[in-house]
């Protein structure tokens, strides 16, 4: 994948880029804003060439120009407008507007970490905004092919839904090599069989893939988990709705497309003649905790040990104190706001609910900071603007930002601790000073999930005692979990690993840090369950770990084993062994990268990877593992 793009940098002679919007297998994508009048932004979505296809770099740009053609006669205010297809530098981008707001799946985030989902009213609602611009899209002849929660853009200025990321140009990138074939089929789960099996597409396969959408959306689950074993029907024991509703959702779902709705109008009346939930959304428990049996308390483990209890033992006041609850509500408007109910998208002829379902809005409305001094220049009150644009963008509070930058303004600058900086042009160096500082902390902060910037400021004690038990339905310690965030954590931040950021607004980012690693940990990316048996001898785990990643591996093994374990990687790694009570430590952030002897505890062992490297650390486990009968056993 190419280098990122440096902020200000003119691509086309038009685009000037402000900072990157995100990544995925095709390439990065920039918000970028004109160099012209208008000052309009727009997304620049880059392509990831190869080497040998830049070659035929004309040719690509050409098709792709005839793919977006269509979408350019498109004219619909819930759909962007493609720009262009541009090359700059040998690289390749598609130019689209930029739609300001949240994705459904930062939403439903959102509402998770306040242990509840979407309610019947607010799906039907988004659905019944949706469907009129499938139905444009269909009587135009074109299939988005991947509708999802992530693809769907909760926009701001309307709180309408808008589609992006259509399918169909995934097509075209994996016909050109640059989209992975598979990846461009469909998604798995939204897609209907047809689809995916046999890439037919049809109207009703959109229909499919927005009925899977409101399922997520009313549980909280992924679509995997609503499926029924052997026989892979939807489970609908746990999806809640009124008959109703849930008889339009199931005609959406059939397994074939002639059973499903012909059309999107057809679903729309079908929606405006069913009435409206007699219940209110009924709030779903604390989602982060996984649908896993129960398992017995790691009781000493479930807070940690040492300096990584330090780490997650703030002050449960700590927000309170800092002056931060002004400034909190912000989230709470975003998802929990009571205007503007959204069922009289769908006409009834009943009366509506009693209660109303929350409208979403991104930014919040009531973002606290003020306009910029009239005394400053222009130029640095436009910076100014730049900033609060972006930190708005990120979803981040202005009141937890603004202590987050003094604290560390006066970290690297301590004879200005404790002074206000005046307007003044002998205060012009610090305020440039600090505004570098602010603009450097949004960029590590952007390569923070959406969700987990959204709690800056509001991570509690509370919070982290629950992450702590989500993690032990896992058979992984505290202990372990911070070990990925501290790996995390101090790769994005090294000039804290001396320091004391606890009672700090550093601590709240160290925290939302712990809740990415939870759920990498809840998702099995950075968790896999080893087997050992008593027979065991070779490689049983090896990989690649990216810089400032780590990777969890359990196992259950029973005392008076005699367990043999090497990691063969760089020096720079660290490695962990954890006992199942956590009263043994047999290694800790060790460099050290074997250790042999007797086990004295019977349950689930934990291995801990880490990387503290810049680069990529590939890594292998090897076990040798014996019943006390059996004598030693060798690697």
């Amino acid at each position: 994948m190419e280098s990122v793009l440096d902020s200000g940098k003119i691509l086309g002679d038009r685009y000037r880029v402000l900072y990157e919007l995100g990544r995925s297998r095709w390439g990065r994508t920039y918000l970028a804003e004109d160099t012209q009048p208008t000052g309009k932004r727009y997304a620049l979505k880059e392509l990831a060439l190869r080497a040998n296809e830049r070659s035929q770099l004309n040719a690509t740009t050409q098709r792709l120009k005839e793919a977006t053609q269509s979408f350019n006669q498109l004219q619909h205010s819930q759909l962007p407008q493609f720009q262009e297809v541009l090359v700059a530098e040998t690289r390749l981008f598609l130019v689209r507007d930029y739609i300001e707001g949240l994705s459904y799946r930062e939403l439903l985030q959102a509402r998770q970490q306040q242990g509840r989902c979407f309610s019947e009213a607010e799906v039907r609602g988004c659905l019944a905004q949706v469907l009129p611009v499938l139905a444009y899209l269909h009587q135009h002849g074109i299939i988005h092919q991947d509708i999802c929660l992530e693809n769907l853009i909760l926009r701001h200025r309307d709180r309408l839904p808008v589609p992006i990321d259509f399918g169909s140009l995934k097509s075209v990138a994996a016909e050109l090599g640059i989209e992975d074939s598979q990846d461009a089929v469909g998604r798995l789960g939204y897609a209907p069989q047809e689809q995916i099996q046999q890439g037919r597409i049809s109207p009703q396969s959109d229909l499919h893939a927005l009925g899977v959408t409101a399922l997520v959306l009313l549980t909280g689950r992924e679509p995997h988990q609503l499926v029924s074993l052997p026989d892979s029907e939807w489970d609908w024991q746990k999806i809640p709705s009124s008959p109703e509703f849930g008889e339009i959702l199931r005609r959406m779902l059939a397994k074939q497309a002639s059973d499903r709705f012909p059309c999107a109008p057809e679903v729309l009346s079908a929606l405006k003649a069913c009435p409206p939930p007699s219940q209110p959304a009924v709030e779903v428990p604390d989602l982060e905790l996984p649908p896993y049996p129960p398992v017995p308390p790691f009781h000493r483990r479930l807070l940690g040990f040492g300096s990584k209890t330090a780490l997650v033992l703030f002050l449960s006041g700590t927000a309170g104190t800092m002056g931060w609850l002004a400034g909190n509500a912000w989230i709470g408007s975003q998802v929990n706001q009571p205007e503007a109910p959204s069922p009289a998208e769908i006409p009834s002829p009943k009366q509506t609910p009693e209660t109303p379902p929350e409208a979403l809005s991104f930014p919040p409305r009531n973002d606290l900071e003020p306009e910029p001094d009239e005394e400053l220049s222009a130029a640095e009150q436009a910076r100014q603007r730049a900033l609060r644009d972006r930190r708005v963008q990120l979803g981040i509070d202005y009141e937890f930002f603004t202590a987050l930058v003094e604290s560390q303004f006066e970290v690297q600058y301590p004879s200005q601790a404790g002074r206000t900086l005046s307007n003044t042009s002998e205060d012009a160096p610090w305020r440039d000073r600090r505004h570098e500082i602010a603009s450097e902390l949004l960029d590590r902060l952007s390569s923070l999930r959406s969700e987990a910037r959204l709690g800056l400021g509001r991570y509690t004690q509370d919070k982290r005692d629950r992450w702590s038990r989500a993690a032990n339905a896992l058979h992984v310690s505290s202990r372990a979990l911070f070990d990925l965030a501290d790996a995390a954590f101090f790769s994005r931040f090294p000039e804290q690993e001396e320091r004391d950021f606890r009672n700090e607004p550093m601590g709240q980012v160290w925290s939302a840090i712990a809740f990415e690693q939870l759920q990498a940990l809840q998702s099995g990316e950075a968790l896999e369950e080893i087997v050992l048996t008593d027979d065991v001898l070779g490689n049983l785990a090896n990989g690649t770990l990216e810089p400032g990643t780590g990777k969890v591996f359990v196992a259950q093994l029973e005392a008076s084993q005699f367990l043999d374990v090497a990691l063969n990687t760089s020096q720079t790694a660290l490695f962990s062994l954890y006992s199942p009570t956590g009263n043994f430590i047999l290694l800790e952030d060790s460099n050290s990268h074997s250790w042999s002897g007797e086990l004295r505890e019977s349950g689930f062992y934990e291995f801990v990877v880490v990387s503290k490297t810049a680069e990529r650390l590939d890594y292998r486990l090897s076990f040798a593992i014996a019943n006390p009968s059996d004598g030693d056993a060798e690697l």
